[in-house]
């Protein structure tokens, strides 16, 4: 078997999509993975759903490890939450030398700490909002109004929009309950946008941008997965240069961060069309209401093609397939 372009062209490959998890983000992380799963298919590819957690990884990778190498073989993490996104799953694959669709365990302990992430961008010059590490319930440092968030949770879980001093405190005592390290960020309230990041053939593409139009303040778990009121919207209503600066810093930020393959990064566009950076997320959602898919179907990459492309240059990477 070789391969002869920059992306893989080898036949049909053993894809096995890795699921579920031990994080609250498990339900998005099933859809998430059957859409991925069903686009392999379509795009005629072997591929199994592997439902897995701490506790039984290493038994499946031990499976997966018996697979005839020649015949192409490749793992796609789709789980969502710290331990499937945050590095710990990765530092699995990489101490097995197995490839692996996504960014490596590095990158990925690194985006998903949200002080890290702004800390980057700051010292990078891409605009984000002031923010500051909390110390302890009475730390009232950080002026209100302020979003506090818990430096490695998505889905909007662990967080908190507080319009005053008291709703800071009163977040502060609640969250503490869950989480060990929180942030503030200055609450604007602006166009909120996010931009997809695809490696193509040595690449990196910045997909058109969706403007996030929630029916509720909030963009919270059920805007994003359960409710069919949220709009997303390829007419921004933004000038074409503020479209154009945006797509910069999201390849630059998937630059900067050290990420592969793809990325997703968030923003808030404040009523003078400046741009903030809010955070990047290494494995997006590919539900039927995530943005990744939308933005690379809207760019001319329907999701079997995209998946396709993800899983080849992935498989072309990791060496084994005589390029």
């Amino acid at each position: 078997m070789s391969c002869t372009n920059k992306t893989c062209q080898c036949d049909a490959l053993d894809v096995w999509v890795l699921c579920g998890g031990p994080d609250r983000e498990r339900p998005v992380s099933l859809q998430s993975a059957q859409s991925v799963a069903q686009a392999l298919v379509q795009a005629n590819h072997r591929t199994v759903l592997c439902d897995v957690n701490d506790e039984n990884i290493q038994g499946v990778l031990d499976e997966f490890e018996k697979l005839p190498t020649a015949s192409g073989k490749i793992l796609f993490p789709m789980i969502h939450g710290v331990w499937g996104e945050g590095g710990t799953l990765q530092s699995i694959l990489e101490a097995r030398g197995l490839p692996f669709v996504t960014t490596s365990a590095d990158s990925a302990k690194n985006c998903i700490d949200k002080h890290i992430t702004k800390q980057r961008m700051k010292s990078n010059d891409i605009p984000t909002l002031d923010f500051k590490m909390l110390d302890g319930v009475e730390d009232d440092s950080f002026e209100a109004p302020m979003v506090i968030k818990a430096i490695e949770e998505g889905s909007s879980f662990g967080m908190a929009i507080c319009h005053n001093q008291q709703d800071a405190k009163e977040a502060r005592e609640k969250l503490y309950k869950d989480y060990s390290q929180l942030m503030a960020e200055r609450y604007l309230k602006g166009k909120e946008l996010t931009v997809s990041v695809l490696e193509k053939e040595g690449q990196l593409l910045a997909m058109p941008p969706i403007l996030i139009v929630p029916a509720q303040e909030t963009y919270d778990y059920k805007a994003k997965y359960e409710s069919d009121e949220t709009q997303y919207l390829f007419e921004t209503g933004l000038p074409s240069d503020v479209i154009d600066r945006i797509k910069k810093y999201a390849v630059k930020i998937h630059q900067m961060m050290g990420v592969r393959d793809l990325s997703r990064v968030d923003f808030l566009v404040d009523d003078d069309n400046q741009p903030w950076a809010l955070e990047i997320n290494t494995i997006p959602g590919f539900t039927t209401h995530s943005l990744f898919p939308k933005a690379a179907n809207e760019y001319g990459l329907p999701l079997p093609q995209l998946v396709d492309l993800l899983v080849r240059q992935a498989y072309q990477r990791s060496g084994i397939c005589g390029v």
